[in-house]
């Protein structure tokens, strides 16, 4: 049995013979994430009549990949008496030969003529963290000791002859597993408003989202595209930055979310009608000259509305001379000193006094 055996493989990995037909060594299409593994790769064949046999040997970058594993479960190959051989990472070579049937009949395990048909799947790991496209080829590779004996790509039809298909690269290509931010919805308001985060590899381990540089509540949903994000509490004013982070990195949007802008008031003091930062009668009578007699436009008319609401009339100048001369109410905020109008209205400084 042992010298069938070492008979039928040399003849699979060495006869010199060649039967020329429609066959053809190729790789499935592969596409993995950077970083990841269990990842695989298949090695396909088209053979023109039934084969008992065949080898194959391919090159690959050890830096790009680390294969760990070529099996031949759940292939064509997966009800031979011989499938085995070699990984060696270091130089990235495999070399592996199958054989269906060793009894010596040779009558029943045989892979049949078909088109793209499994005959190995490669394990592997993906090494390097950018997106690229690796390649592997087939290629006659001698392993120690056997340097005289390379492995060789070859069908052995049922004649015990030598077929040599015609060999095609294979690529593998990496994609990036970095989250990507493609849209963001309903960006803007108050802390507590809910957006939406759209984009690309949301679902990777880890997910979190900061808004204005602070964790914000999250959820993904099903599609794995799309975020529920409740804008946090924010110190800053204006568009801040909306940041995804994975186990795989990081996406960011610089002015992804937009808080309200408090209103940009002007510093002044109420009831400093001529703006000589000071208060006394001069501001009543500015006021009534201002109302009565067209006297000149007060520069800051907040600084004459001494009661603050929202109107300059007659009854500002009377506030101030109550509060001078018979211990009347002072006025409205911001008083003594100068501070902002904290009441919205209509009413402002077109140029603003002087303030310490």
């Amino acid at each position: 049995m042992l010298r069938t055996i070492t008979i039928l493989l040399a003849t699979v990995l060495l006869a010199p013979s060649l039967c020329l037909g429609e066959n053809r060594f190729f790789f499935g299409p592969a596409l993995a994430l950077t970083g990841s593994g269990g990842n695989s790769i298949e090695v396909l064949c088209d053979n023109d009549e039934t084969a008992l046999g065949f080898s194959y040997a391919i090159r690959y970058d050890p830096a790009a990949i680390e294969v760990t594993s070529l099996t031949n479960e759940d292939t064509a190959a997966a009800s031979a008496d011989y499938f085995s051989g070699r990984i060696e990472q270091d130089s990235g070579s495999i070399g592996f030969g199958c054989v269906y049937d060793v009894g010596g009949t040779f009558d029943e395990k045989r892979l049949p003529a078909g088109t793209s048909q499994r005959i190995g799947r490669i394990g592997f790991r993906v090494l390097a963290d950018e997106p690229f496209e690796t390649i592997l080829r087939f290629d006659r590779i001698a392993f120690a000791p056997n340097e005289r004996a390379p492995v060789r790509n070859v069908l052995t039809d049922e004649n015990g002859q030598s077929v040599v298909p015609a060999l095609e690269e294979g690529s593998i290509t990496i994609i990036s597993a970095a989250p990507g931010i493609s849209e963001i919805t309903g960006g803007e308001g108050e802390a507590g408003q809910v957006f939406q985060v759209t984009g690309t590899h949301l679902d990777q381990p880890g997910l979190s989202v900061e808004v204005c540089g602070a964790a914000a509540e999250h959820s993904l949903r099903e599609d794995g595209q799309t975020i529920d994000v409740t804008a946090p509490e924010c110190a800053a004013e204006g568009c801040v930055a909306v940041t995804v982070i994975t186990s795989r990195g990081r996406a960011e949007v610089a002015d992804g979310f937009c808080y309200p802008q408090a209103k940009n008031s002007p510093l002044f003091v109420r009831g400093d009608v001529n703006s000589d930062q000071d208060i006394d009668i001069t501001d009543a009578v500015f006021t009534l000259n201002y109302l009565f007699v067209g006297g000149r436009i007060p520069t800051c008319l907040d600084a004459v509305d001494v009661n603050d609401n929202a109107s300059i009339e007659l009854t500002d100048a009377i506030f101030i001379l109550n509060y001078l001369f018979s211990g009347g109410q002072a006025p409205a905020a911001p008083f003594p000193g100068c501070g902002q109008d904290t009441n919205a209205d209509d009413i402002d400084c077109q140029e603003p006094p002087n303030c310490p």
